[in-house]
């Protein structure tokens, strides 16, 4: 199987303008002024770290391999729930910008996304609340003594533990 093989259907279907056209803007004068200031000036000491890379047939074959892999797998489980509807595969709770397991205090932006997923759940009062969901909320915040980054904003932390009662 080559890279290119598959690489313009698995990408094309992304479309980012299709998703992101409502929410994208254009560089503006200031962001075209800073990469003309990092083309010119000399790549040497520490500005060596600003050089541009071009990813190379290799690297650019690894990437579109894991496209179509991710693609394959994610076709697989849709194939599997279409067969059967009510048979929800169990899926990790892993941060997916870590791959690490989620737990409060190992990376600040999983907390503050919990935080602000219970405000949004709490804000509706009228919205029901699935059990699975409501139990990894729970089971996120076991110990009120978890280094957690809400803690400190102590408005946020007060108004989330307000919530979660």
């Amino acid at each position: 199987m080559t890279a290119t093989k598959y690489s313009s259907r698995n990408l094309q279907k992304a479309n980012y303008e299709r998703h992101w056209a409502y929410t994208y803007r254009k560089p503006g004068v200031g962001l075209h002024l800073l990469a003309f200031v990092v083309k010119i000036v000399p790549k040497v000491g520490l500005a060596s770290m600003l050089a541009i890379k071009i990813p190379n047939q290799t690297s650019e074959g690894l990437y579109i391999d894991s496209v179509n892999r991710a693609a394959a797998a994610y076709r697989q489980v849709l194939a599997e729930l279409l067969k059967n509807p009510k048979a929800i595969p169990p899926l990790p709770n892993r941060d997916l910008d870590t791959g690490l397991k989620v737990r409060p205090g190992g990376y600040k932006l999983t907390d503050e996304t919990y935080a602000k997923l219970v405000n949004r759940l709490t804000t509706d009062g009228t919205a029901a609340l699935p059990k699975r969901l409501q139990e990894d909320i729970l089971n996120y915040y076991p110990d009120p003594n978890a280094p957690i980054a809400t803690k400190k904003n102590k408005g946020k932390w007060k108004r989330l533990n307000e919530e979660l009662q």
